[in-house]
């Protein structure tokens, strides 16, 4: 894994790519975000969006509480979409 900023809270974290270089899996060190998958396109879009960030940490957060993970991403409407997938 490769040392990154966070892309929802900018604190240190760890990356990994997936699904063939067009995601990142973050393993994020602040307790109030986590580990989740966001497309690179999801991160571009969240660029500067502080309200959206905070929201999707705090989803993060609760996901990583019940064992799962947050997956960010576009859908093919256009919009930012998340969904959790079950750790395994």
């Amino acid at each position: 894994m490769n040392d990154v900023t966070c892309v929802l809270c900018d604190e240190p974290a760890k990356t990994e790519e997936t699904d063939h270089g067009n995601r990142n899996y973050i393993a994020c060190t602040n307790v109030n975000c986590g580990d989740y998958e966001i497309s690179k396109r999801a991160a571009r879009e969240l660029e500067g969006n502080i309200d959206r960030k905070e929201a999707l940490r705090n989803l993060v957060s609760s996901t990583n509480q019940n064992g799962e993970i947050l997956e960010i991403f576009i859908a093919s409407d256009g919009s930012l979409q998340a969904s959790v997938i079950k750790r395994g």
